[in-house]
């Protein structure tokens, strides 16, 4: 059975202090100057448990205070790349993965569509290119991106985003107008 924070809102109680150990630390204000603290682990067990973690030291008739702690955890870098924009994968990729704690476990995911014509390489090379500059603390890396230079360099697709360029669309509706016109060329492809 799930607990509301109401249950505890008339009981005599300034903090409860609940959680499970696979958890992130969390506060809720209950009602004025009560609070519910959900502990979580002060060290990442699974990788489930992502982020930084932290600790709750409070003084009574105070609002409980969060305190990141320096210890190890699992963190979770996501990437998704756009085959419109204009940019350097490998630059994105570096600067996503700066000056990590060496506390920190990184799983690294790279997804979205490329246009490989337009970055002037293969899947193949920006994969190993990747791999030759992620931190020692990266643990894992899911390589989830594709090629769609096929699409991208495609007449029908350039007139599409030039038509869409034109008219009067929010940034993102445009955004998503683009991925239906990469999804349907794709299905269209195969």
């Amino acid at each position: 059975m799930p607990i509301k924070l109401s249950y505890f809102k008339d009981l005599n109680f300034n903090y409860i202090l609940g959680g499970h150990f696979h958890s992130k630390f969390d506060i809720w204000q209950i009602d004025r100057e009560k609070y519910f603290v959900y502990s979580g682990s002060p060290i990442s067990i699974t990788k489930k448990e992502i982020g930084k973690r932290k600790v709750n030291l409070f003084e009574l008739g105070k609002p409980p205070i969060e305190y990141p702690l320096d210890t190890p955890y699992f963190e979770q870098v996501k990437i998704e790349f756009d085959p419109i924009k204009d940019f350097d994968p490998i630059k994105v990729v570096q600067d996503s993965l700066k000056n990590p704690p060496s506390y920190a476990k990184i799983s690294l995911t790279t997804s979205g569509y490329l246009n490989n014509v337009a970055i002037g390489m293969s899947e193949t090379k920006l994969k190993e290119k990747i791999s030759e500059i992620i931190p020692e603390n990266c643990i894992e890396v899911d390589y989830a991106f594709m090629d769609i230079s096929e699409i991208t360099e495609d007449d029908l697709f350039i007139k599409s985003l030039k038509k869409l360029d034109e008219g009067d669309y929010s940034e993102e509706k445009v955004k998503k107008m683009k991925e239906l016109t990469i999804k349907s060329m794709m299905r269209m492809k195969l």
